[in-house]
């Protein structure tokens, strides 16, 4: 016979414990019963309250769990293994990169060039009839080149807005002829 009756709502309260540290629920209920026995068969009134000893069993117990848990389970470090299929996919990647480099002409390849040397260095730090002069043009020359590219960024942009516009629901052209008419011919 049990000398001590603890109440439902303490069972249940270590349960939840157990639940709350991820222990199964069919392992939780086992963990309290078996520190319940331990506790009735241990307890030394002379070193506190029996609930406040049963409650420190059942979270040694659910900590005994983790750990064994832990010792059984696969190491997974969070590392990807890398594929030798890996390696070869960025040695191609940096093949076509060189393969485009080679394409362009001396002129795009001097636009090209200026342009990473701007990026990498950052506004401020270049001057424009630097890197103008680099690519055999004078400050004028790449301030026009400049103020094109940002044109042509607008103009992107403003593309990008019509075909979005085009796709909308309710949109009744199926076409950019329909949506916008036929070119004008001279």
């Amino acid at each position: 016979m049990p000398r001590h009756r603890p109440s439902p709502a303490f069972l249940a309260a270590q349960v939840r414990w157990c639940l709350g540290r991820g222990v199964p629920p069919e392992i939780a209920e086992d963990l309290v019963h078996e520190a319940w026995i331990q506790a009735e068969s241990t307890w030394d009134p002379s070193r506190g309250a029996w609930e406040a000893y049963m409650q420190r069993i059942v979270r040694n117990a659910g900590i005994d769990w983790w750990r064994a848990q832990r010792r059984h389970a696969p190491l997974d470090d969070g590392l990807r293994l890398v594929s030798p299929e890996d390696g070869t996919r960025r040695e191609r990647a940096e093949a076509r990169q060189e393969a485009l480099l080679d394409a362009l002409g001396p002129e795009d390849r001097a636009v090209f060039s200026a342009w990473v040397l701007q990026k990498t260095l950052g506004k401020g730090q270049v001057r424009a009839e630097d890197v103008g002069g680099s690519l055999g043009l004078d400050a004028k020359g790449f301030e026009n080149l400049r103020t094109g590219r940002e044109d042509l960024h607008e103009l992107e942009g403003c593309v990008q807005a019509l075909a979005h516009a085009h796709r909308a629901p309710g949109c009744r052209g199926s076409s950019f002829r329909d949506t916008f008419g036929s070119p004008r011919r001279p």
